[in-house]
């Protein structure tokens, strides 16, 4: 059989308490195994350290504080620093305010002048839009139009706004179903009408004579009959 060998013993320091914590009184212990060998036995916390708290008076909307003690290291309360219970609100008579159609009103009562908190007044709630409908205008040659929006008829303000949308441009195409619009001829004017595809908006302009002769055989214009100069 193998003897045990004996302890090797090593110093441990003193671990001081607090006013939180017990502390470690200083010893010795092995340093193979671990085995305490003398002291390391528990101390007593240390005493708190005592600090004046001053009262947090209360208003009428939080709750205040009592004066008391607490300890400046670990932050205990010794003595006081109970609620205090909340004081009265300090009165006075408001007008009514109608609700809008975003904002709450409220009717005529009694208002706190500190904490502007309602004691009496009754809480009118936001009205809501009264929106009617704004149809969607197409837009037209040289007037701009819209895409369709809302409008309130109580606030009168856009519920959801009306997008503009550009005027158009005319285009000008020949109106050949038109009875005015024919060509000109080597001795008579001619009319050409055209029509905007768009808004069908017309116009005709003039045309003049082309002056340019087709002579038959017989030495006159075979259109306008016109002789043939010499």
């Amino acid at each position: 059989m193998i003897a045990k060998t004996a302890h090797t013993p090593v110093n441990v320091a003193e671990v001081p308490s607090t006013c939180s914590k017990a502390g470690t009184a200083a010893g010795t212990k092995c340093s193979v195994c671990g085995a305490v060998l003398s002291g390391l036995g528990a101390l007593p916390k240390a005493a708190h350290v005592p600090v004046n708290v001053a009262e947090v008076p209360s208003t009428c909307s939080k709750a205040g504080t009592a004066a008391g003690t607490k300890c400046s290291v670990c932050g205990e309360v010794l003595s006081g620093l109970g609620a205090l219970p909340l004081v009265d609100h300090v009165l006075e008579t408001v007008a009514g305010k109608p609700a809008t159609c975003t904002e709450s009103g409220y009717e005529a009562g009694s208002r706190c002048k500190v904490c502007g908190a309602s004691v009496s007044a009754k809480v009118i709630p936001a009205l809501g839009h009264d929106p009617i409908t704004i149809p969607k205008k197409d837009p037209k040659c040289g007037q701009e139009g819209h895409t369709e929006g809302q409008y309130c008829q109580r606030c009168k303000k856009y519920v959801v706004e009306a997008t503009v949308i550009p005027a158009l441009e005319h285009n000008y195409v020949i109106d050949t179903a038109d009875p005015l619009n024919y060509p000109p001829t080597c001795g008579t004017w001619g009319y050409e009408t055209k029509k905007c595809t768009n808004c069908g908006q017309k116009f005709t302009t003039e045309l003049p004579p082309t002056g340019q002769h087709n002579y038959g055989d017989d030495g006159r214009c075979t259109v306008c009959k016109q002789k043939k100069p010499e």
